[in-house]
């Protein structure tokens, strides 16, 4: 580690020692977050009340960054999130949590992206957590969370122009999951097969759209054929 890194750490630790044990807990948990949170996010979440966090703030470990937000240095949130493995607390029920929330929150604002701007902006300023979530969720085997909020997130990225991102992030969860192959949920392979060959079609070339496209319509044939149980 270098020399600065470590002088960062010493100062972290100290403030660490001081800090009153629940104020840990919330401190390593809120580390989950990416680009910021709302207290709302930090109670659904992490159960942290908003006194709480506004304790941590005092203490220059958590800052305001306005419209209700905060924040934390990246850092500080490094230093906080190796914490959180020696906590006595689940802290893959918060992840689990934090992916569900985020999942929930971008399907709940996907019909309305085509018409209101506000609800853009508020989806942009949430995308390290919504990105943090999908990824989470690929390498967790969630793919009901990835379907939930698959609707919204490819919306999003439609309507911004941001296709590279989408195809790299959609990519990664088809090359990483090979989801075709022996997902649980052979569902989300065809949702996520048949979104990707989209932007494919923009960023990429028209054959490779073409074959994740019929990927996705061979999965739903099957599923279709398949006997009920």
């Amino acid at each position: 580690m270098p020399s600065r890194q470590q002088s960062l750490q010493a100062v972290f630790d100290y403030s660490w020692e001081r800090l009153l044990p629940e104020e840990g807990v919330a401190l390593a948990q809120c580390s989950l977050f990416q680009g910021g949170f709302t207290a709302a996010a930090a109670t659904a979440v992490a159960h942290v009340p908003l006194a709480r966090l506004l304790a941590l703030t005092q203490k220059s470990l958590l800052r305001v960054v306005g419209n209700g937000r905060f924040d934390m240095h990246e850092l500080v949130r490094h230093f906080a999130a190796r914490k959180l493995p020696t906590l006595p607390i689940d802290s893959h029920a918060v992840q689990t949590d934090h992916a569900r929330y985020y999942a929930l929150f971008i399907q709940q604002r996907a019909n309305q992206l085509e018409n209101e701007t506000a609800v853009l902006r508020e989806i942009q300023a949430e995308m390290g957590n919504i990105r943090a979530a999908w990824q989470w969720a690929t390498r967790h085997n969630q793919p009901e969370i990835l379907r939930q909020a698959l609707p919204g997130l490819t919306s999003f990225f439609r309507l911004t122009g941001a296709f590279r991102e989408a195809h790299s992030l959609l990519g990664q969860t088809l090359r990483q999951r090979s989801l075709a192959a022996h997902d649980r949920s052979p569902a989300a392979a065809g949702a996520v097969s048949a979104a990707q060959s989209y932007f494919v079609q923009r960023v990429v070339n028209l054959n490779e759209a073409v074959q994740l496209a019929q990927t996705a319509i061979t999965i739903g044939e099957e599923l279709h054929n398949a006997p009920c149980k």
